[in-house]
């Protein structure tokens, strides 16, 4: 790689994080190949490894970017909680996380089966660093002085299957109004009274 600028590596990086995501979006982790990846950037499969050790480490990168940046988007709206009522910051929140879900399909597709196969082919414990992605966002929510109802297992799973039923549903429902409605009345239901985030 040293026959490459710095600008240079940065550019086939992107390129090859933009080119593997899309090949990602549109097929089947097994029927991608780093051939695929490597033409579509047009570049050879040497230089490909020396970014990353296979198509699981690309995906599982894409996968970590895609979350850090949905992630950020929460940490926006979270951090203006004094702004908003709790269920319209809960509500707010879901919506960014669908949207990034929207623009980053490889969130959604991941399954538990797919997150196993590609963490063993990989020597980075991605494991580690995604675990419980769901109880942050809702740490994160909690500690904006949001009071749920029931439980924390409970509520995370609640919304967990909230985001999975609007995952399905945006197929037929672009503008995401069902989606929306059924998220508001989630946290019309499990949000402790209509208390402003106000403090004193």
């Amino acid at each position: 790689m040293s026959r490459f600028s710095k600008e240079k590596r940065e550019n086939i990086e992107l390129l090859l994080l933009k080119e593997a995501e899309l090949l990602f979006s549109n097929n089947d982790l097994k029927k991608v190949t780093v051939d695929d990846i490597v033409q579509k950037v047009n570049i050879g499969k040497g230089t490909f490894y020396h970014f990353y050790e296979n198509k699981e480490h690309i995906y599982l990168e894409l996968y970590l970017r895609a979350q850090t940046e949905v992630f950020n988007d929460v940490e926006i709206i979270i951090r203006s909680a004094r702004q908003y009522e709790a269920k319209e910051l809960c509500y707010m929140v879901m919506v960014k996380i669908l949207e990034g879900f929207s623009r980053h399909p490889i969130l959604y597709s991941t399954d538990g089966k797919i997150w196993s196969q590609v963490t063993k082919k990989v020597k980075k414990d991605y494991n580690a660093i995604n675990n419980n992605a769901d109880k942050v966002i809702f740490d994160k929510m909690v500690s904006a002085g949001i009071q749920f109802k029931y439980p924390d297992d409970v509520v995370i799973r609640l919304m967990q299957s909230s985001l999975l039923m609007a995952m399905i549903l945006m197929n037929s429902d672009k503008e995401m109004l069902t989606c929306k409605i059924m998220i508001k009345a989630l946290f019309d239901y499990i949000i402790e009274g209509e208390e402003t985030n106000d403090e004193n």
